[in-house]
């Protein structure tokens, strides 16, 4: 028996020293050769003491191509949004820039995990070694696949849009304008995720980008070029009339006022009739809390004047612009002062979208 340690000895130390392939050691500056980091992602997944076992480095190696995958698109993702502000105007990123960049992180993460597969492991002496990796192209296929509905929807929402603005249809290219840009929501995350993959734009990444390229395009001119008329719809709704007017030169139109809602002498142009109520309880008549809550609702009225046809009739309302207090005065001037601020511009761009080009 005592001949025979030290040779158990000996077998041991062979096994715990023997050289590991350089890709379960530094697998960035040393990749697996059928595995390269041009068409794949890979990680190393190490754990070790007594708890330790292979599949827990498998897990981790995984969980580490995920993550590298997901830093690469967070990484994208900022510098696309730099690069939009820097050809805009060169301004430092707002907080509603921030928050959309935030946002769009959030819609590209990958999460197909199904698709990362290990390719190698060892264990040594309390350690485990594993290396994962995720073949780019077939991942960035499989992504594709998945909206290829939502992107043929864009693709003809775009088409009835351009042929729309050919005809001098505003209305019929604003409904097809705002459409696309519906069937976009769950499209750019996910085409982020695919340009991460491929390390570039797929073709229909491309024709998607021209699309909406040219929808921007057109939506920008139109909105700068329509004339557009607001009046009360009531002679007390002529505060409302200007705070609509004031959102829709925020929003990028052009907007001239009148007394009351008319398309004479106005060819060209849109008639936009305004009526506001603030929607505040009776005096006496608070919530269950103790609160006056105002709910105002913008009543709008479209009129092509050129095809002499309503186009649109929408009521604007929105928990952004409601006001609020223990008594009825500082609830109404809370209100009154969200409705004349930029609090009023999403809902009155959503409510205005099957007619005109809002952004």
């Amino acid at each position: 028996m005592k001949t025979q340690l030290p040779l158990i000895l000996a077998l041991t130390a062979c096994a715990t020293t023997a050289p590991l392939p350089r890709h379960l050691v530094d697998p960035i500056g040393s990749p697996h050769q059928a595995y390269p980091s041009a068409s794949h992602f890979c990680a190393l997944g190490v754990v070790s003491g007594p708890s330790g076992s292979l599949q827990a480095a498998e897990v981790k190696a995984r969980q580490g191509v995920a993550s590298q995958v997901n830093s690469t698109i967070a990484a994208e993702v900022s510098r696309t949004t730099s690069q939009q502000i820097n050809q805009r105007d060169g301004r430092t990123a707002t907080s509603s820039q921030t928050t959309a960049e935030s946002r769009m992180v959030q819609q590209s993460s990958y999460d197909n995990a199904e698709l990362i597969q290990t390719v190698d492991s060892a264990s040594t002496a309390g350690e485990h070694r594993a290396l994962a990796c995720l073949d780019r192209k077939e991942a960035a296929q499989v992504v594709l696949d998945g909206i290829a509905a939502p992107l043929v929807r864009h693709a003809e929402a775009a088409k009835t849009a351009l042929s729309a603005a050919e005809a001098g249809d505003v209305a019929g290219f604003s409904a097809a304008f705002s459409e696309a840009k519906q069937a976009e929501e769950p499209l750019r995350g996910e085409l982020y995720i695919a340009r991460v993959l491929l390390g570039g734009l797929s073709p229909r990444h491309l024709q998607f980008h021209k699309e909406s390229k040219a929808l921007v395009q057109h939506a920008s001119q139109l909105r700068s070029t329509l004339n557009l008329v607001v009046a009360p719809e009531k002679r007390n709704a002529a505060d409302g009339a200007k705070m609509v007017r004031q959102s829709l030169a925020r929003l990028g139109f052009s907007a001239e006022s009148a007394r009351t809602p008319t398309c004479a002498g106005k060819s060209g142009a849109f008639s936009i009739a305004v009526d506001l109520d603030l929607g505040c309880p009776a005096a006496g008549d608070s919530n269950s809390l103790g609160l006056y809550v105002c709910m105002p609702t913008f009543s709008i009225r479209v009129t092509d004047c050129d095809r002499d046809a309503q186009v649109l009739t929408a009521d604007v309302q929105g928990k952004s612009i409601r006001g609020s207090s223990n008594s009825l005065e500082p609830a109404m001037r809370q209100t009154v002062a969200r409705l004349n601020s930029d609090r009023l511009d999403a809902p009155l761009a959503k409510a205005l979208a099957a007619a005109l080009p809002t952004p």
